[in-house]
C-alpha cells in the first residue's frame, strides 16, 4: 500500500491488481486497474495480463473494468461500532468537519471522522480502509481545498468504486464555500449548508437534508 502514499488519488496510476482467486479487495484497492486471471486458461491469462499493463503504461487504462470485485470483509471495526458515516474533508476545513460531526452524533447518527477517530501511530492509509470498510456512506465536506486535494479525491473515488451506484448511494455532499464539484460528484445528493443564515438554520438545513433521504439516526440523541 506504500504506493497510495505516494500517490493516494492514483493520478499516476502506480498499482495493478492482479487477482489469481476471487476475493474482495481493500477499499482502495478497487480504484486501482484490475486483471483477473483466475478464470481464464494459461494462453489467455498471459495474453489479457500484457493488454491491461501495456493499456496502463500507455494511460490507456485508467480505470479498474467493471467485474465483480467486492470488498475485502476483514474486522477492523466490529459490526457493533459500524458507522453511517464517514466525514472527507480537507484539513483546512475541519472546524466544518467537527461542527457537522458533533451535531450529526448529538442526534444519534455514529460518524467516523479522523480528528476524533485516529489514534496516533496509526498508519492514515490502513487507517482510511478500516474507516471506508465499516461506515455505510461519506459525507464530503466540500469546498475549494478539498477540489483541489489528491487524498479526499481518493476517499471519494474509494466510496464510490464500493458499490454499484456509490456517488448517489453513497455519498452526500455538503457544500461549506462555494466551489465547483469534480464530475463525478455531481450525482451525489447534495446541501449548500454557506448559505444557511445562521448556525441554527444550518442545523436544521443539516438535518432536514440527511432525513430527506431516509436516514435516521441509530441511536437517541444525546440529549433525547
Amino acid at each position: 500500500m506504500s504506493a497510495w502514499d505516494r500517490d493516494p488519488a492514483g493520478v499516476t496510476r502506480p498499482l495493478i491488481v492482479v487477482r489469481i482467486e476471487d476475493c474482495g479487495l481493500d477499499p482502495l484497492l478497487l480504484m486501482a486497474p484490475r486483471v483477473d486471471l483466475f478464470d481464464r486458461d494459461e494462453p489467455d491469462a498471459q495474453s489479457h495480463f500484457l493488454t491491461v499493463v501495456r493499456e496502463v503504461v500507455a494511460g490507456v487504462r485508467r480505470l479498474p473494468a467493471r467485474g465483480t470485485a467486492t470488498v475485502a470483509d476483514v474486522d477492523y471495526y466490529s459490526q457493533e461500532e459500524r458507522h453511517q458515516f464517514f466525514v472527507s474533508r480537507d484539513t483546512v476545513d475541519d472546524p466544518w468537519a467537527t461542527w457537522i460531526t458533533w451535531n450529526l452524533e448529538e442526534a444519534g447518527y455514529t460518524v467516523i471522522f479522523e480528528s476524533f477517530d485516529h489514534v496516533a501511530g496509526q498508519h492514515s492509509v490502513a487507517w482510511l480502509s478500516g474507516a471506508l470498510r465499516w461506515s455505510d456512506r461519506t459525507i464530503v465536506v466540500a469546498s475549494p481545498s478539498f477540489v483541489r486535494s489528491a487524498r479526499c479525491e481518493a476517499e471519494w473515488r474509494a466510496r464510490a468504486a464500493m458499490g454499484a451506484d456509490g456517488v448517489r448511494d453513497g455519498i452526500l455532499v455538503v457544500r461549506v464555500e462555494e466551489c465547483v464539484l469534480p464530475n463525478g460528484l455531481l450525482s451525489a445528493p447534495r446541501v449548500d449548508l454557506f448559505l444557511s443564515e445562521s448556525e441554527v438554520a444550518g442545523r436544521e438545513q443539516l438535518f432536514g437534508f440527511v432525513r430527506s433521504l431516509g436516514l435516521e439516526p441509530a441511536a437517541r440523541p444525546r440529549n433525547g
